[in-house]
């Protein structure tokens, strides 16, 4: 298939390609990034309430949603007492980057952009985007996602630094969707102290669900509840992060994460969350409540749930 596509576009070098592409998307450590001088977070109180807090993180095509009202639809099933803060950083538009930013150009397909789109995002392979969008709009994708990868260690090391000044969120609870998922990740990462965080949710995952991903984690955080929240149904994982990550691990969105660690719980929500930008209402809220009611007393009390 190679020397086949090759034949194609003559001397275009597919490899070159792919190994740059994977030199971009490789994640920096906290050491490699620039200190700012401005905050790379905003918290905002949502309202008032008894402790824990609960922390809500937007991800992709979260970017113009000023309030966190979606996020009450699941909270206030869960915790309808509790503090609420807003986790509000720079996330990027998923769409914008599509269709407004020129990814996905105006072509005589018969479908318009957003038939484009379909076919360019169902493809299976990075050839098969190349082929279909060419190498320029690949690497554009490909700038998207490292950016946006890169934002989310930078707003992970300002949440963490904020919670190990401000001792009074001991045990609060982290919910992250799509790249806000990758945020929980990563500032339970950035945490020198063990068990600050009691219970972390994550819905629509764009983070690996790979074990070595989450395995020191969970041994770091030898009491941190994990709640893993996938949909089938999740195209966005499916096509858009795929083709952004190179193909090369599951995301937690459609993967269980750690299944056999006794204190991880993925969920497949499939029935209640339609699509990628479908988590944050009340009919999943509604499931949540049901699933984890049927726990028993001790573990409903280290979620800081009640029946």
């Amino acid at each position: 298939m190679l020397n086949k596509f090759k034949a194609v576009i003559p001397g275009f070098d597919v490899n070159a390609l792919v190994k740059s592409l994977k030199d971009s998307l490789s994640e920096l450590t906290a050491d490699d990034l620039t200190p700012r001088s401005t905050p790379s977070c905003e918290l905002i109180k949502v309202r008032e309430g008894s402790l824990p807090a609960v922390f809500v993180i937007n991800g992709f095509m979260s970017e113009k949603e000023e309030s966190a009202q979606d996020w009450l639809e699941v909270v206030d099933n869960l915790y309808p007492d509790n503090q609420v803060i807003q986790v509000k950083w720079k996330a990027g538009n998923l769409k914008d980057m599509i269709f407004d930013k020129g990814v996905v150009p105006i072509i005589p397909t018969g479908h318009g952009k957003i038939g484009f789109a379909a076919m360019l995002m169902a493809r299976s392979n990075l050839l098969g985007m190349i082929a279909t969008a060419g190498a320029y709009l690949v690497d554009k994708v490909m700038g998207h996602w490292k950016t946006s990868f890169n934002e989310t260690r930078h707003v992970a090391l300002a949440l963490s630094s904020y919670l190990e000044q401000h001792k009074e969120f001991e045990n609060c609870i982290l919910m992250g969707h799509s790249l806000g998922g990758r945020i929980v990740r990563h500032t339970l990462n950035e945490l020198t102290t063990p068990n600050l965080v009691s219970v972390a949710y994550v819905f629509a995952g764009a983070v690996s669900s790979e074990d070595e991903q989450w395995e020191e984690l969970l041994e770091k955080h030898s009491d941190l509840k994990l709640i893993n929240c996938m949909s089938t149904k999740d195209y966005v994982l499916r096509s858009v992060y795929k083709a952004g990550t190179l193909w090369n691990h599951e995301p937690a969105g459609l993967t269980p994460v750690m299944d056999e660690h006794e204190h991880t719980l993925n969920l497949d929500v499939t029935e209640y969350a339609s699509g990628h930008t479908k988590f944050k209402q009340q009919e999943l809220g509604n499931f949540l409540k049901s699933e984890l009611a049927m726990l028993d007393e001790d573990k409903l009390k280290l979620l800081h749930l009640r029946k």
